[in-house]
C-alpha cells in the first residue's frame, strides 16, 4: 500500500482549480494510494503580512472531510495542513493549527525572514556562496521549529537544491553536514519525521528533497520516523514516484512509513 502524505487542493494558494479534495481522492485511489494526506498551504508569514491570498482553513478542512467520508470504504484519508514558518509568528501559528481537528501537520519552510520564498529568488545570478549562505540560515530556522508544537514531518529540507538545479548548478550538502547533524538531532529528541518529497524526481530533476547523502545522515544520527510525500497540485500528479521514493527508503534502511490519524501514530510497511 502506497502513502502519499503532502497534496495540495484548489485551496492552497498554487493549487490547480480541479484540484478538489474528492478529485485528489479519487486520483489516489486510481494510482494504488492507500493513505492520502491532504495538506493545503497555510504560510503563516503570508497570512499574517498579507503576502499571499487568503487561506481559508474551514473551507479547505470542511471540503477535505466531506472526501473522507465519501471515500471511507476505498482510502485512508487525513486531514491536513502545511504550516510554513511558524515560528515568524508563533501566536497566530499556533491559532492556525488549533483552528481545527487535523490528524496530519507538515512543518515547512520556504522563506527565512526577511528574504522571499527561494522560489522567488535570481538563483541564477547568485554566487555558491551567498546561496550556501542562505541555506544555512534555512537551516538554523528549520532547527528553532522542530520545537513548534503538534507538527509531525520536516518537508523537503533540501528546498533550495531544486531552484539551484533550475539555475544549473549542483548543489553540494557536504558543507551543510554540521547543521543537518544538528537538525537531524533536534527531529529525533522532539519525535518529528523527515518528510522525503519526491516532486523533485517525477519533475525530472533527477533526485529526491533530501536524497541518498542526506537520508543515510539522518539514519546515522539515529533518525527512524519518515513520511513521503508527492506535493501533488493536481490530480493527476498524486502518488506520482511515490514508489521511486519507497526504493530510496529501502536501499538506506528504511521500512516503513509513519502517519498520523485522530491523534494517533501509525506505520505502513514499505513493499514494493
Amino acid at each position: 500500500m502506497l502513502c502519499d502524505l503532502h497534496t495540495h487542493t484548489h485551496n492552497s494558494f498554487d493549487g490547480f482549480p480541479e484540484a478538489t479534495a474528492h478529485a485528489m481522492a479519487q486520483a489516489a485511489i486510481d494510482a494504488g494510494v492507500g493513505v492520502l494526506a491532504l495538506t493545503d498551504h497555510c504560510e503563516v508569514n503570508g497570512q499574517v503580512q498579507g503576502l499571499y491570498p487568503y487561506f481559508d482553513q474551514s473551507a479547505s478542512f470542511a471540503e477535505i472531510t466531506a472526501a473522507r467520508d465519501a471515500f471511507a470504504d476505498k482510502l485512508t484519508l487525513l486531514r491536513g495542513i502545511e504550516l510554513g514558518q511558524p515560528m515568524e509568528h508563533p501566536e497566530q501559528a499556533l491559532a492556525m493549527r488549533e483552528a481545527h481537528d487535523y490528524d496530519f501537520v507538515i512543518l515547512s519552510l520556504h522563506n527565512i525572514p526577511n528574504i522571499p520564498d527561494f522560489y522567488l529568488l535570481r538563483t541564477d545570478r547568485m554566487s555558491e556562496q551567498h546561496y550556501h549562505m542562505l541555506y544555512d540560515k534555512l537551516l538554523d530556522a528549520m532547527i528553532a521549529s522542530v520545537a513548534f508544537p503538534g507538527v509531525h514531518t520536516l518537508a523537503h529540507v533540501t528546498y533550495p537544491a531544486r531552484y539551484w538545479a533550475e539555475a544549473g548548478k549542483q548543489f553540494d550538502i557536504k558543507p551543510h553536514i554540521p547543521r543537518l547533524t544538528k537538525l537531524f538531532e533536534a527531529l529525533c529528541k522532539q519525535g518529528v519525521a523527515l518528510e522525503v518529497n519526491v516532486s523533485t524526481l517525477w519533475k525530472g530533476y533527477g533526485f529526491a528533497m533530501p536524497d541518498r547523502e542526506v537520508l543515510e545522515l539522518y539514519k546515522h544520527v539515529g533518525g527512524e520516523l519518515v513520511t513521503i510525500g508527492s506535493d501533488a497540485h493536481a490530480p493527476g500528479n498524486v502518488g506520482n514516484s511515490i514508489a521511486d521514493g519507497c526504493r530510496l527508503l529501502l536501499d538506506c534502511g528504511f521500512d516503513q512509513i509513519v502517519a498520523y490519524k485522530e491523534g494517533k501514530q501509525f506505520f505502513v510497511p514499505i513493499t514494493l
